[in-house]
């Protein structure tokens, strides 16, 4: 029935209003929830990318829970929203449809996503499951989007066929730079800072050897 009614669009351009667009931000924040509660771990009250980039490395792992593809289908579209309708337009005039609640969501999100790719790089598993495949292909298709579309200088571009710990630097990457260029609230610029170090973090993680070297060929 919600579906049949004009204001289930989710577009956020809809001119019935943002209500289900923010309602989908809710939802994948309730299934990132469900997987990793990252409420007590982000330290975003202190307002310092350094603690908070700190204290997400120091979260726990993801739990092994029947809710973890959801969860993480959730967060490859909400990832995907704003790299089809353009990072840095999105970014530049986020005051229109894109709210503080889309990022907190986002962020908690990506951070999700991310995990789970590093985890995957770091427990070197070489037959994932269908549904492992698609999540991995899914994300490497939008990060290959992003980066096609967006200027990363010298950063090295993601392939179908990089590893999963490459895929979880480069979500971070894209949504550390998506973050950082709003023009409307400096809070958001922090969340982006503070996805860079934690970035930066798991990026000497990477260079030590664990991830080192690991590839999922995906289809």
């Amino acid at each position: 029935m919600w579906q049949q009614a004009p204001e289930s669009n989710i577009d956020p351009a809809n001119e019935n209003g943002p209500v289900p667009f923010t309602s989908s931000s809710m939802l994948c924040l309730a299934y990132s929830r469900l997987n990793l509660n990252l409420g007590p771990f982000r330290q975003l009250e202190t307002r310092d990318p350094s603690i908070i980039s700190e204290a997400l490395g120091r979260s726990p792992p993801l739990r092994n829970s029947g809710s973890i593809i959801p969860a993480l289908i959730y967060a490859i579209h909400s990832f995907s929203i704003p790299v089809r309708l353009g990072l840095d337009y999105v970014a530049r005039s986020q005051s229109f449809f894109w709210s503080v609640r889309h990022a907190l969501s986002s962020f908690e999100c990506v951070v999700l996503l991310s995990k789970w790719l590093f985890q995957m790089a770091i427990t070197r598993e070489p037959n994932p499951n269908a549904n492992e495949r698609r999540v991995l292909r899914w994300t490497s298709l939008v990060v290959e989007e992003a980066y096609d579309s967006i200027d990363f200088e010298d950063e090295s571009p993601i392939t179908r066929h990089s590893g999963p710990g490459e895929l979880g630097l480069g979500v971070l990457a894209i949504w550390s730079r998506f973050f950082q260029n709003n023009t409307q609230w400096h809070f958001i610029n922090i969340l982006g800072q503070s996805l860079s170090l934690y970035a930066g973090i798991m990026a000497a993680m990477v260079n030590e050897g664990p991830l080192e070297g690991f590839e999922i060929k995906l289809p």
